[in-house]
């Protein structure tokens, strides 16, 4: 499965099913000691915007095309 069809399917859940996932990544990177303490604060941040609703995202296709033209 790729990540925006996971993300989609993830945005598709219940809230109590979300909440389920997102405590699963939390602990997925807390025990991941490949991280730094910034990037784990970052994502901490990114994990509360998704959960509030206020986090922009753009699809893989977009990202991917902007990415290229700029090569």
């Amino acid at each position: 499965m790729d990540v925006p069809t996971l993300i989609r399917e993830i945005k598709a859940l219940d809230p109590i099913d979300r909440g389920t996932v997102l405590g699963a990544i939390r602990e997925l990177v807390e025990s991941d000691r490949s991280f730094t303490p910034s990037q784990l604060t970052e994502l901490s941040h990114r994990i509360a915007a998704f959960e509030a609703g206020t986090l922009a995202t753009e699809p893989w296709e977009v990202v991917k095309a902007r990415w290229q033209a700029g090569k």
